[in-house]
């Protein structure tokens, strides 16, 4: 009975098969003094694979019967060669572990994977573990219950690269990539930018506080300052206001339904009355010796009639007696 091979391509000897020769060829399916093969490359064989390995940036490892040395088996393939756009390592479809270290030349990202299967995106630069499950190539490893890290985590891997910061500091994007940490902020103060590559800081008082706001004091938008003026407000209603000069502090004409007048100027003399309901108007004043009359239901003025000069002889006449 002819030898087989099994899907690490070890070789299994037929009954009977190989007399005086199984010895050599048990040796190598377990490993070899002089390289790494059988079981032995499987369990720490690692493949280089270079730029002559790849066709247009892709390379599917050889799967023969032989256990001679082949690279499918290794444990670790480091992926080394130059790659002019994003590479492609292709496995047999067996259930095998596999530590991939993207090396290669040129910062592009490697997939490994099964033929005509999805894989697994290895960045450049990359280490990854990954497991062929007989179908395609996935993650080895998506959770740990703890994890000690030799060293920050990058904030290119979604960390802040720092293992330490100030007490009341706050992090800060001191780099386009790079995180450090402020000094300690005031305690209920405004937080004011510092530019680029500088840490924020706090003001409390002062003109440093109405340049944070960006609106000058007494301007459209402005905040109530201490001891400033108050600027004009989009909006609101104003309830209460302590300190507010009449003479310069209100513009516009308060109306007689808010208890004004409606009126901004007035000529001596005038009067003012309702000409309708909550309106109030002027009468300019009159000539000497009219007087006040009614005309259309509103106040105006007129001439005196005999009857204003009967009445005062009558008067006269019933105190003095003629």
């Amino acid at each position: 009975m002819a030898s087989t091979f099994s899907r690490l391509k070890i070789e299994l000897i037929g009954t009977g098969e190989q007399a005086g020769t199984w010895g050599l060829t048990t040796n190598n399916n377990l490993g070899s003094s002089s390289t790494y093969r059988g079981l032995e490359q499987a369990i720490v064989g690692m493949a280089t694979l270079e730029t002559a390995d790849f066709t247009s940036n892709s390379y599917t490892l050889p799967y023969t019967d032989s256990n001679d040395a082949q690279d499918f088996r290794c444990l670790v393939l480091d992926i080394t060669a130059t790659l002019s756009a994003a590479g492609t390592v292709n496995v047999p479809a067996i259930q095998k572990p596999y530590i991939v270290m993207n090396n290669s030349v040129g910062g592009y990202a490697v997939t490994v994977k099964v033929t005509g299967q999805t894989g697994v995106s290895v960045p450049n630069g990359a280490k990854v573990m990954l497991y062929n499950n007989g179908t395609d190539v996935g993650a080895a490893v998506t959770y740990l219950t703890t994890l000690t890290l030799g060293s920050p985590l990058a904030v290119g891997s979604g960390g802040t690269g720092i293992s330490s910061g100030t007490s009341g500091g706050v992090p800060y994007f001191s780099g386009t990539s790079t995180i450090a940490s402020s000094g300690a902020l005031a305690a209920n103060a405004l937080v004011v930018g510092g530019g680029a590559g500088s840490a924020p800081s706090t003001v409390t008082t002062g003109a440093n506080v109405i340049t944070a706001l960006g609106v000058n004091v007494g301007s459209a938008g402005a905040v109530v300052v201490n001891g400033g003026a108050l600027g004009t407000p989009s909006s609101g209603t104003l309830t209460n206001a302590t300190g507010l000069p009449l003479s310069t502090g209100v513009t516009g004409t308060l109306s007689a339904t808010n208890g004004g007048t409606a009126q901004s100027t007035y000529t001596t003399g005038d009067i003012l009355y309702a000409s309708a309901t909550n309106t109030l108007s002027k009468l300019p004043v009159g000539t000497t010796g009219q007087v006040l009359t009614i005309s259309a239901g509103v106040p105006a003025w007129g001439a005196s009639s005999g009857g204003i000069s009967t009445g005062k002889s009558i008067a006269m006449a019933m105190i003095f007696g003629f």
